[in-house]
């Protein structure tokens, strides 16, 4: 069983901005006495095992942003990892749907995990790729990446710094 809400995490997962709601703890996948990415996990496969050194090159405090691009969206995904920088954001991990998408974030200097996945009829376009997110999803989740409920919509950008410490507060919902 993962940690429960109320289980002490190893630091303080969430900073208080004057005048906004505290947000909702995460309920941690894995206690805070287990290693983080969990071992186990990351040893499934070479795919993993790649996910797993990024996880920890990269994670502040066990957190990381995760975004999915494929070759079609550089030009977003630029405005994405800049938008990411001006917000001081270091923990940033794009998963690289191709080999062109990969090379593109290593030339921004932004941390990258390939997952070479293609949707079941082949076409690249955004719904054709959107639901192979969940193969990733599960990748995560089975080395105890903790994925907050709202993060499988479509588009919702929060900027926050290393995992709240920003005095931008998120935007809402």
């Amino acid at each position: 069983a993962g940690a429960s809400t109320t289980e002490k995490a190893p630091f303080e997962p969430w900073v208080r901005h004057e005048g906004l709601p505290t947000p909702r703890p995460l309920n941690w996948l894995l206690p805070a006495s287990e290693p983080f990415p969990r071992e186990e996990g990351c040893k499934t496969d070479e795919n993993v095992a790649a996910l797993c050194g990024e996880l920890k090159r990269v994670a502040v405090r066990r957190e990381v942003l995760a975004a999915v691009s494929n070759k079609n969206i550089l030009q977003m995904l630029t405005t994405f990892i800049e938008g990411t920088r001006r917000a001081n954001i270091t923990n940033t991990v794009i998963v690289a749907l191709d080999e062109p998408t990969a090379e593109h974030v290593r030339k921004l200097g932004v941390a990258t995990y390939v997952r070479q996945l293609r949707s079941r009829t082949g076409s690249t376009d955004n719904h054709a790729t959107s639901g192979l997110k969940f193969q990733i999803l599960h990748e995560l989740l089975s080395v105890g990446v903790s994925v907050p409920p709202h993060s499988q919509t479509r588009i919702r950008l929060s900027w926050s710094c290393n995992g709240g410490s920003s005095p931008l507060p998120p935007l809402p919902p």
